[in-house]
């Protein structure tokens, strides 16, 4: 949430934040009076100034404008002494870019407070405090997300999810493995009369149907790509019919969904990059829409691809 603003303690460095320039030419009579001490901000000054600007404005409902206000909630003052000493390691965000509002604010009444602030570490503190926030936050974003994408050692026609997904050929015709073993279970015939009623699915899109006598509402044929080598946008295909049956089970108000291994199996798609392009258009999903409640779980029988899958999904979530 914060990273426009903390991006900026790589560049953090003395020379930069600007000078107090101190009149040293006039003697003060009445033909060269002497004028007033003043900041010549340097880059980082001026580029923080702007972010935290930016910030307020693209974040009204945290309303920094009341920046006093958040401050004496955390009993700290809009003072330079208070706000240098405060204890900034249990402050939450907005309390920590009230410090920084205020910060800015306080240049505009007292040439020189900013800098004052940036040299004696206090900006340092607070951005370095907000990266905390940010890197907990993502943590446990990433938790959930690991909570919601799961890959067990299951039958897909047992998963007992809202829908389930079929490896499914561009006919729609019932086949071999899992799309064997789905349309046996749901009632071969029925399910045949639904596809071919449905008729046809492009390669990377993907096609709903009853599930009959499955334990789900739905199946979703998701017809993957054959793998020519990796040359043909198989992995822009592949990623693309696992966040179609996923768009597809939302529309139909499914809240979990079951995946196989979509064109690892007789369509040849290595292993290892089948699961890097599963797990990162599932990932890829839940990121974009956060209001989805869907449960996702892969459905998969050899321990070896089982094993495959889950260090995948560890170094994606790191």
């Amino acid at each position: 949430m914060f990273e426009k603003l903390t991006v900026l303690l790589q560049d953090l460095s003395a020379d930069e934040y600007g000078q107090l320039v101190v009149d040293h030419e006039n003697d003060g009579t009445m033909e060269h009076l002497i004028h007033l001490p003043y900041v010549r901000p340097g880059r980082v000054m001026r580029d923080f100034e702007t972010a935290v600007y930016d910030f307020v404005e693209q974040h009204p409902d945290m309303k920094l404008t009341r920046y006093e206000e958040i401050l004496e909630e955390s009993g700290i003052k809009w003072s330079g002494y208070s706000m240098k000493t405060a204890d900034v390691t249990k402050l939450d965000g907005r309390t920590v870019m009230s410090l920084l509002v205020g910060a800015v604010r306080a240049e505009r009444f007292s040439d020189g407070a900013l800098l004052a602030f940036f040299e004696d570490g206090s900006v340092k503190k607070w951005l370095m405090r907000l990266q905390e926030i940010d890197q907990a936050d993502n943590k446990q974003e990433s938790e959930k997300k690991m909570n919601r994408i799961r890959i067990e050692k299951i039958s897909i026609t047992d998963a007992g999810t809202d829908c389930i997904v079929n490896a499914a050929n561009s006919y729609l015709h019932g086949g071999s493995g899992v799309c064997g073993a789905i349309f046996n279970a749901a009632g071969w015939d029925e399910l045949q009369k639904a596809c071919d009623a449905i008729g046809h699915c492009d390669t990377g899109s993907a096609v709903i149907t009853p599930a009959f006598k499955l334990n789900a509402k739905y199946i979703i044929h998701a017809v993957g790509p054959v793998w020519h080598g990796g040359t043909h946008h198989e992995p822009q295909l592949l990623y693309s019919c696992y966040q179609a049956s996923l768009k597809l089970a939302e529309e139909n108000n499914c809240h979990s969904i079951a995946f196989p291994l979509i064109s690892a199996g007789i369509y040849g798609y290595p292993k290892d990059q089948a699961w890097r392009k599963a797990l990162q258009a599932c990932n890829d999903y839940l990121d974009k829409h956060s209001d989805s409640d869907i449960d996702i779980v892969f459905a998969v029988l050899d321990p070896v691809i089982l094993q495959m899958g889950k260090d995948e999904l560890q170094r994606q979530m790191k």
